[in-house]
């Protein structure tokens, strides 16, 4: 018998992405349906932009803090700090290009765009928010001469 602490097995399950991700397509189906009743093809195409947007930034920031804090912990918040930071400055460049090409004249609402990305970005944190605290926890592990015991 040994008193050695057991080896953590990194996990690259990333909780509550699933539903967050249904939670965006809904949002995104949502507002491009409310942009087609209401508006026109420019709104519509904002929302999908908007809700793609969101879809792909979280999703890639996700991933990529999982995967550092799987494979090394230590690194995990600068991972997420920095993947913020690539996300603003991503997201900034892209508003930019839409204007620079001209899109947002005929093609894209900017407006439809960013309200579909404040909406969807809110719904994420919401959803995955919702799905911490929904989710069991398990008790940590204590310790002792005899060896590792739960709860």
């Amino acid at each position: 018998m040994t008193t050695e602490a057991p080896r953590h097995q990194p996990s690259l399950r990333v909780p509550g992405l699933g539903r967050a991700l249904l939670v965006t397509f809904a949002i995104g189906m949502v507002a491009s349906g409310l942009a087609a009743s209401t508006a026109g093809r420019p709104q519509v195409v904002g929302a999908i932009i908007g809700a793609a947007m969101v879809a792909g930034f979280f999703l890639l920031g996700m991933v990529n803090t999982a995967l550092a804090a799987a494979l090394a912990p230590g690194t995990a918040l600068v991972v997420a700090l920095l993947t913020y930071l690539v996300q603003v400055v991503v997201l900034g460049l892209v508003l930019v290009a839409l204007f620079r090409s001209g899109a947002t004249v005929h093609d894209v609402d900017v407006r439809w765009l960013a309200g579909t990305v404040i909406v969807g970005a809110l719904a994420w944190s919401v959803t995955l928010v919702l799905d911490a605290l929904r989710t069991p926890t398990e008790p940590p592990a204590k310790i002792t001469p005899e060896g590792v015991v739960r709860g």
